[in-house]
């Protein structure tokens, strides 16, 4: 078991493996011993620009090892990091930056024209720093900030300082800034090391982004807790998945579950086992796709859920029954005394039966520490120690959960709710559709309009009526769309999850 600081985590394990290659990225590897002199002079660098304990740093960066080297540095100086989305433009990026009151803008050549207009017109940034060569007008050059003598990585930060600060959108109202101490980091790294039975010499390969906490606790803090390899790439690739897990060695792979499908819809070639993949993990894993892709490309899926607010939900057993479409069971961790309770809790606050829908409600030691500088929203998610996740879904008799669909996305038709995810499962498997996204937009009757946004595989066109008896096949009559749009490419945010409040916008003032 780990120190239960990210950096002094870090520290153990470079002193354990220092030789052991700690990032693969590109054509680079990068030993624990090197990857720990570059986050030692990181936090010097930073401490020279005056960043202390209680800072926040803010980070507008793309996979690259230079995100690491600040996140870490960061720690090690008990400051905070705040992680900001690749794909937002000025105002998206500021909202964070501000609320946060960062003291430092983190950024690359390519990022730069936002990052300079945030740090034009915000309060509290004192300076940009950017990675990368270019002609820019303002900032210090990252190369230059790492260019100290190294400091400590121990000692400024508890099990209870908070790490991260990770900005996720609600339901309503601005994005939310969740408080992620050290301590749940650690935890989850050695949590996924024991679920998926991880071992030193694993490679963990991701193409998620990593301001995102999937690639953050998941792949990057299982890595380190397994003393193991993490091959970070720049982004999801249909086309290059499979070339790099091979070139690059890898054993495991965290992906999400519109990844899997499109992996899963490419055509079939001689090299589709050629790899050393073991295991991918995701979520949602569509039930019937399982199966099949296990057979074609020989590696084991599990599915897994979990939440920036809650990394310890659930997982499918690596071994014992495994029940495709299901997200598995509460994630415990018995070597750290761990347990992890899990309901279903209906409307009225009763909790649901087996097979009866509800909002999933989680009680850990592994949860957030609040919304930053929010205590009415903290409030209203963590309620009596119990997280309410704003997701709709069940259990089974055997005490599995299954995932049914965030609730706003749930659509309201003729008194029943229909779970958007159900529909879109249905329209994917249509020969003539690539991908499918299913929103309710208001309708002249009252409640919701069930409307598909269907992209047809290349060379199709499949009609309206086509893919409405398809449905009608296989779906009860209330939940078949009544509109079906075709459309190029659906709109997706950098973890390749679909922007259905950017559909909903664009098509909600049509019929």
């Amino acid at each position: 078991m780990l120190p239960l600081t990210i950096p002094e985590a870090f520290a153990a394990v470079a002193a354990r493996r220092p030789d052991h290659p700690f990032i693969v990225f590109g054509d680079a590897e990068i030993s624990y011993a090197k990857a720990h002199d570059r986050i030692g002079r990181v936090a010097a660098g930073l401490a020279r620009l005056g960043v202390a304990r209680g800072d926040r740093v803010a980070c507008y960066l793309g996979n690259c090892p230079e995100f690491l080297w600040t996140w870490f540095g960061v720690n090690a100086l008990g400051a905070t990091l705040v992680p900001i989305n690749t794909a937002f433009r000025v105002d998206e990026a500021r909202y964070p930056v501000e609320h946060a009151g960062a003291r430092l803008l983190v950024t690359g050549v390519e990022g730069f024209e936002t990052a300079r207009e945030v740090y034009r017109r915000g309060r509290a940034l004192a300076e940009l720093v950017v990675v990368g060569r270019g002609e820019w007008d303002r900032g210090i050059a990252f190369d230059d900030l790492a260019d100290e003598a190294p400091v400590s990585l121990g000692g400024r930060a508890a099990p209870d300082t908070v790490a991260t600060l990770i900005y996720t959108s609600g339901t309503t109202g601005p994005p939310k800034g969740v408080m992620q101490p050290h301590r749940n980091y650690v935890l989850t790294g050695e949590g996924f090391r024991t679920w998926l039975d991880l071992g030193p010499d694993d490679r963990l390969m991701t193409p998620l982004p990593l301001f995102h906490i999937n690639a953050q606790a998941y792949s990057t803090m299982g890595a380190l807790a397994t003393q193991a390899t993490l091959i970070l790439l720049e982004r999801f690739s249909v086309s290059r998945f499979w070339a790099d897990a091979r070139r690059h060695g890898a054993t495991q792979a965290n992906v999400i579950g519109s990844m899997l499908a499109l992996l899963a819809k490419a055509p079939a070639t001689r090299h589709d086992r050629d790899h050393r993949l073991r295991l991918l993990y995701g979520a949602p894993v569509p039930g019937d796709l399982v199966e099949p892709f296990e057979r074609r490309f020989g590696v084991t899926l599990l599915e897994g859920y979990g939440l920036s607010e809650c990394t310890f939900g659930t997982i499918l057993p690596l071994r014992g029954v495994r029940k495709p479409g299901s997200m598995g069971l509460p994630r415990d961790l018995p070597a750290r005394a761990i347990a992890n309770a899990i309901r279903v809790v209906a409307a009225d606050g009763r909790e649901c039966e087996p097979g009866e829908a509800g909002e999933i409600v989680i009680r850990n030691p592994v949860m957030m520490a609040g919304y930053y500088a929010d205590p009415e929203r903290t409030a209203e998610a963590v309620r009596d120690g119990w997280l309410w996740t704003g997701d709709w879904g069940y259990r089974d008799t055997g005490g599995y959960f299954y995932f049914v669909d965030r609730r706003k996305d749930v659509i309201r038709r003729r008194g029943e709710n229909i779970a958007s995810g159900e529909v879109e499962a249905v329209l994917d498997t249509h020969p003539a559709v690539l991908e499918s996204a299913v929103i309710g937009l208001p309708s002249a009757l009252s409640e919701d309009d069930v409307v598909a946004v269907v992209v047809p595989r290349p060379g199709a066109t499949p009609s309206t009526e086509e893919l409405q008896i398809w449905c009608a096949e296989r779906l009860a009559r209330f939940k078949v769309p009544s509109r079906v749009v075709l459309i190029d490419a659906l709109p997706k945010t950098p973890t390749a999850k679909v922007q259905k409040d950017r559909l909903r916008a664009e098509l909600g003032g049509t019929r």
